[in-house]
């Protein structure tokens, strides 16, 4: 190391009586003058206090002034005045100088202003042991101390340039020119109260106003046990073996207090690695790390690290575990970390094993996820993979464990759990009864990334109230054929609430559930409020598509006329619910006074049944058929059907008179009262029979008529009504009648020409079989008739009418007999000529 120059310069009363440079070796003297103030003693020295001449050191720009300020009371000088002999150094030169008494020596102990300058060629020196006294180790001891601020005052000047000395081996040599040093009299004239680098002389009489703000080294002061930190800043490389180690191992030549201070706390450690916790350990390697030596420095003391880590961790039983989190990426080497991570996996696993499961999760949750600890976290995240598949109980507490923590945290975790209902079923049967309201959160999250819906649901039941854990529910469980989340607040809730919570929400399958519930214990539809959408739908699903609405209510007919109450007065009610309600018993609304009203709000399907079940509860029940009973037009039409005219017959209430009435009142065509008389085979009233034929008679109904007398032949009582019907008969079956019915022929009316009907029956007859006329397979000649008398020139209906005109009224010697005789014998299967023979004294 090569030499510097110092130079030197006189400061004291110029000829102006003011305080300027008397003299300088330094070329640049314009420079030197301007460092002047620095070196007055400007602080006011208090009266009756005296002071003899006292090193000073403080920066001065790029310079350090060290200089020495003599009280001066020279002839001529101010009351006050000072002189002060100063050494200029370079600041850049300050680290070589570690020994600063070659410099001190350069300044005189008594006041000469006569000396001769000359600039000073000084040598670097190193560190030097320095014979520490008591106050001396006191003042180092303070130096050290952590909780220390402001400047140390040391009490007097005697003794005070050693001190200087010390202190200033003592700090780092990048710290130097920050180092100041002064006499001072009052603390208000502290220029930086708070700067540690600060030794100020006080005197004895002054010092009681600096101790409450300061720390003093009192003359008595002592302190001689020095630590391994004190004897290294002292230079007492002996008595400091461990720290001198570290820092040989580490490659730190820093003096730095904040430096050695760290140092100093591992140090022994270090030399001991063997025998250290494994919290000393870390601290270690966090020094280590913080100095980030070369990748050859401090090889032995890692090695040795790598090898107590691993069998701290193999023996660890106390959960310490969670301490070497605080190991960062770059602590070790990669291959290092990579070691203790198999390690840590390693026994992570065993303490599972051992059924440590809650000293495991206090590990596992110590530290947060952070990039500068990846290392940690993946001996984390491979336990945890090993841990979760091998699922056991232990596994399920460190699921509810994970739950306390912020689910972003820990999701990396969780990411390692099977995405099995297997695992599911396990967490919901072990759920525990209560945690903090954040764990169920941090559950209700992980439910929903693994899709676990059922564990969703008893999580959210843990926080909410039925009604909005469901509603929260459904914003992810939207499978309509997914039941077995909702199936499981459906068997744990209380099934009123649960039925609450179906109406509220009226989700499909919330009622299909809520239906269940009703149909196992229909005492549940004790509260069925008809108003509220979410009821009709449970009623409904409670009965399901075939069952019936009304096997488990009381007082069906109050709650039907309710619903058509509630739906005239605009409410809302199922378009199903209605349909199921016209396919019941309570179809029949014959009791119902809103029912006119009603009418007009039902869809076409609808109204059709409940119109038709009231018209047959009507028929049943009352006598809608009377002209005097009220019917709305909607009934009337439907009475008026013809196509309902088969429940009308097959009523068993109506009777022969009630359905000649209803026909009469409802307009009914000719064809029903048809097909009622063909099938007829009751018994009626001779009253009832008469009215048939009187309604058969008004409405001119000649089929209906023709089915009298069929249904006289085979009940004899309607014979009654033969009268009425008559003369709506064909003449041939006006001929049955004479034939079939002769003991009428004295009830029917005087306007009946039996003898016309015969003769015409036997014309259309004849013309129908023997459509050539008389002479056609020899009929006539066979009677005994003249061919000649037959009237070629007409066709063979005019011919028959002649003959038979003729033979009426005599003109032929053929008897009427004798050609129905001949007929008969030529058709014997005729039985138009049988029955006119069998009537042939109605043509005389």
């Amino acid at each position: 190391m090569s030499t510097f120059v110092v130079h030197q310069a006189l400061f004291g009363q110029d000829d102006s009586w003011g305080f300027g440079l008397l003299s300088t070796t330094h070329p640049n003297q314009s420079l030197v003058r301007r460092m002047g103030n620095s070196t007055d003693l400007i602080e006011q020295v208090p009266d009756q206090v005296s002071w003899q001449p006292t090193l000073r050191g403080r920066k001065w720009n790029e310079y350090y002034l060290l200089f020495k300020t003599y009280p001066d009371s020279s002839i001529g000088m101010r009351p006050g005045r000072v002189f002060s002999h100063v050494l200029i150094i370079e600041s850049v030169n300050l680290p070589t100088v570690s020994n600063l008494r070659p410099l001190l020596d350069l300044l005189p102990i008594q006041l000469n202003k006569d000396i001769v300058l000359d600039p000073v060629s000084v040598a670097p020196s190193l560190p030097q042991q320095i014979d520490i006294t008591p106050r001396l180790g006191y003042m180092l001891q303070q130096y050290v101390s952590p909780t220390r601020s402001g400047p140390l005052i040391w009490a007097g000047q005697y003794g005070f340039e050693e001190a200087i000395v010390l202190l200033w081996q003592a700090i780092d040599d990048r710290e130097r020119e920050q180092l100041s040093f002064n006499i001072g009299f009052m603390p208000t004239q502290l220029r930086n109260p708070a700067d540690r680098l600060q030794l100020v002389s006080v005197p004895q009489s002054l010092l009681d106003r600096w101790r409450p703000n300061f720390t003093v080294i009192d003359i008595n002061a002592s302190h001689t046990n020095l630590n391994e930190l004190e004897a290294f800043l002292a230079g007492d490389f002996n008595n400091c073996p461990n720290l001198s180690f570290i820092l040989k191992e580490l490659g730190i030549d820093s003096r730095s207090l904040n430096d050695l201070d760290a140092l100093y706390r591992v140090a022994s450690i270090a030399s001991n690695i063997t025998g250290a916790s494994l919290q000393e350990i870390l601290a270690l390697a966090s020094v280590i790390h913080y100095y980030k030596p070369s990748e050859n420095s401090a090889k032995q003391i890692k090695d040795r690290i790598i090898v107590r880590l691993k069998h701290l961790i193999s023996n660890d039983e106390t959960g310490n575990l969670a301490r070497l989190g605080s190991l960062k990426n770059n602590s070790l080497s990669a291959v290092d970390l990579s070691t203790i991570a198999t390690a840590i996996t390693t026994r992570l696993i065993e303490l599972m094993l051992l059924g440590l499961d809650s000293q495991l999760l206090s590990i596992i949750t110590q530290w947060p996820n952070e990039p500068s600890r990846t290392w940690w976290r993946t001996s984390l995240l491979a336990a945890l993979e090993n841990i979760f598949s091998k699922w056991t109980a232990g596994s399920e507490r460190i699921v509810f464990g994970l739950w306390s923590q912020p689910f972003e945290s820990v999701n990396d975790f969780f990411d390692l759990l099977p995405d099995t209902e297997r695992i599911e079923s396990s967490l919901l049967s072990a759920l525990p009864d209560s945690l903090p309201s954040k764990a169920w959160e941090t559950g209700i999250k992980l439910a929903q990334v693994e899709h676990w819906l059922r564990l969703h649901l008893a999580c959210l039941l843990k926080l909410f109230n039925l009604q909005d854990a469901l509603k929260k529910h459904l914003e992810i469980d939207v499978s309509s054929t997914y039941m077995a989340a909702l199936q499981l607040a459906r068997d744990q809730q209380n099934p009123l609430e649960f039925i609450d919570a179906a109406i509220t929400l009226e989700e499909g399958r919330l009622i299909e559930l809520a239906g269940q519930l009703c149909n196992s214990d229909p005492d549940l539809l004790k509260n069925l409020d008809i108003t509220k959408n979410g009821w009709q739908k449970v009623w409904l699903s409670s009965v399901g598509s075939e069952g019936n609405l009304w096997n488990s209510l009381k007082q069906p007919n109050q709650i039907t006329e309710s619903i058509f109450d509630h739906l005239i007065a605009g409410g809302q009610v199922l378009p199903e619910l209605i349909k199921k309600i016209s396919m019941s018993t309570q179809a029949d609304l014959r009791a119902y006074s809103n029912r006119s009203t009603l009418w007009p709000l039902l869809d076409k399907n609808n109204r059709e049944r409940f119109l038709l079940a009231t018209a047959t509860g009507l028929l049943t029940h009352e006598k809608p058929e009377d002209s005097s009973y009220h019917l709305e037009p909607e009934l009337i039409e439907v009475f008026s059907r013809d196509n309902f005219f088969a429940h009308v017959i097959a009523n068993p209430t109506i009777s022969l008179g009630r359905l000649v009435t209803y026909i009469d009142r409802f307009k009914l065509a000719e064809a029903n009262i048809v097909k009622y008389i063909q099938t007829y085979n009751g018994r009626s009233e001779s009253g009832d029979i008469v009215a048939l034929g009187q309604l058969i008679h008004r409405n001119r109904w000649t089929t209906a008529a023709e089915q009298v007398v069929n249904l006289a032949r085979r009940i004899s009582a309607f014979k009654q009504a033969i009268p009425f019907c008559i003369d709506l008969l064909s003449r041939y079956n006006r001929v049955k009648v004479y034939f079939y019915f002769g003991d009428l022929l004295q009830a029917l009316p005087t306007t009946v020409d039996i003898r016309s009907d015969w003769w015409s029956t036997l014309l259309e007859e004849a013309k129908l079989v023997y459509p050539d006329g008389p002479r056609q397979n020899g009929i006539w000649s066979d009677s005994g008739g003249k061919d000649h008398v037959v009237k070629v020139s007409v066709n063979g209906g005019e011919q028959w009418n002649d003959l038979l005109s003729g033979i009426r009224r005599g003109r032929f010697s053929v008897s009427i007999d004798s050609l129905l005789a001949v007929m008969i014998e030529d058709s014997p299967r005729n039985e138009t000529f049988k029955m006119l023979q069998q009537t042939i004294s109605n043509a005389r």
